[in-house]
């Protein structure tokens, strides 16, 4: 028997129903209103590939070149950069052209900051803020950002550690523009971090090698004396039993400051502050200062060693090579005869247990007073007695110095004669090219000295296979 519905049932039915109808159509409307914004935010959206991967990479500081800001970048989880020592450090990502971020992932070592900043810019100098941390808890950290820029830049301000800071990771998502090649990011730090390294002919850094640096080699090109402001032009190609892997002719003029600027992708610096040989082992008052110090002109690197407010200032500065384990290094410079301030270029041990009596041993050439003669020094592997090359010749003309590393044997050539060979307690393991310039070793050269050393190119070689 069917059962009847009364009136006041049937009206109930239809409130129900125009309920119904009425909540699904506000949810199409609200679903209408948000495909645009869901449709944008999947196109800038790529979660299986941070647009940051192997993108130009620059930081305020660096330990060392193993540890380097392009190591933050490279999508390898076992890389990190690490900076110097310094409450305030950054680490900034160049896109080449305007591109938009959604969230920036961070994976700290466990010196991570406590507080730090994500800024973005369009020119590399003015910057703004997009994201505020003041308690970081280190290991990942995930942030949903809204920005936009050619640059994005992580500041670190207040770290859990007297040591820098040091990230595996700096992952940006969102989306990136097309490329076109213009001027990257301007390498001079903020602030001046506050140097505890040791960067000194037996530098506390970890000057070892990092990838992407490798020339392609060219047939060799006769020197020609019009080609080179110092009269003989940079070697190209690989020469009997070497391999080239690095060339520089600083063709590219810069200013004093900027010298990373230009040479950054090929060159890391001790950073300014930081105290050389006689500063880190005597308490002289001698500091590295690139910033005032290192600039190109007309195919030459400037070094201008002077004093200011009674700091004598140099610079060192180490061409990134890769997997250094013996070679042929070369280098074509001259310098004012300036009293007080030195040459220590050698090649310091990846294991950093390099210098005089050290399992590692230390190779030194060109090494000696400014206002002296050139000297090579081969400091053998664990300890005893060094060996000493007097060349005999001043460096105020221009001289080309070769250092030649094989197993068991190390040559000094100058101008292209051996002055000396050692073959007595070899190094054995990697080693790193540093162009090192100090003072202060023999006395702090007076407040008036002042002058350049300049240098026209340098290459290095591995051994041939």
């Amino acid at each position: 028997m069917m059962q009847k519905v009364s009136w006041k049932g049937r009206l109930r039915q239809k409130r129900v129903i125009l309920f119904i109808l009425a909540v699904v159509g506000v949810s199409c409307l609200v679903n209408l209103a948000l495909l645009p914004r869901l449709i944008y935010a999947s196109t800038l959206q790529d979660d299986s590939q941070p647009i940051s991967r192997n993108r130009p990479a620059i930081a305020s500081s660096t330990l060392s070149v193993t540890r380097s800001p392009q190591a933050a970048v490279d999508g390898n989880s076992k890389t990190r950069w690490t900076s110097a020592t310094g409450a305030v450090q950054w680490l900034a990502v160049d896109f080449d052209t305007s591109a938009t971020f959604q969230r920036v992932v961070l994976q700290w070592d466990t010196s991570y900051a406590r507080a730090y900043t994500l800024q973005v810019s369009d020119d590399g100098s003015r910057w703004t803020v997009i994201y505020t941390q003041n308690n970081g808890q280190g290991n990942t950290e995930t942030m949903d950002v809204v920005g936009k820029g050619r640059y994005i830049r992580l500041v670190a301000t207040n770290g859990v550690t007297k040591n820098g800071y040091s990230l595996w990771e700096l992952q940006v998502y969102g989306q990136a523009g097309t490329a076109t090649p213009t001027p990257t990011v301007e390498a001079t730090p903020t602030v001046e971090p506050t140097p505890t390294v040791e960067t000194t002919s037996t530098p506390d850094v970890e000057p070892t090698a990092t990838s992407g640096t490798e020339l392609t080699p060219t047939p060799t090109i006769p020197a020609d004396s019009n080609a080179s402001p110092s009269g003989e032009a940079m070697p190209k190609g690989d020469l009997p039993g070497w391999h080239q892997v690095f060339t520089e002719d600083f063709s590219t003029d810069v200013a004093i400051g900027g010298f990373l600027n230009a040479y950054g992708k090929k060159f890391t610096v001790y950073d300014d502050g930081w105290p050389d040989t006689a500063g880190s082992y005597h308490g002289a008052p001698s500091r590295y200062y690139p910033s005032k110090v290192l600039s190109a002109k007309g195919g030459l690197l400037d070094l201008y060693l002077h004093t200011e407010k009674g700091t004598p200032m140099a610079a060192a500065i180490l061409p990134i090579l890769k997997d250094h384990m013996y070679g042929k290094y070369t280098i074509r410079f001259k310098s004012d005869s300036l009293k007080g301030f030195k040459t220590a270029w050698l090649l310091w041990p990846d294991s950093q247990n390099g210098g005089e009596g050290a399992a590692d041993g230390e190779i030194d050439f060109p090494e000696g007073p400014l206002d002296g003669n050139i000297n090579a020094f081969m400091h053998p592997k664990g300890g005893g007695q060094q060996d000493a090359f007097d060349s005999g010749v001043a460096y105020t003309s221009w001289h080309t110095a070769s250092l030649e590393w094989s197993p068991g044997k190390v040559k000094f050539i100058l101008d292209g004669k051996s002055i000396g060979t050692s073959t007595k307690g070899v190094p054995n393991t990697p080693m790193q090219w540093v162009i090192q310039t100090e003072s202060c070793l023999d006395g702090c050269p007076s407040p008036s000295t002042a002058g350049h050393l300049q240098i026209d190119w340098a290459v290095a070689y591995t051994p041939a296979s």
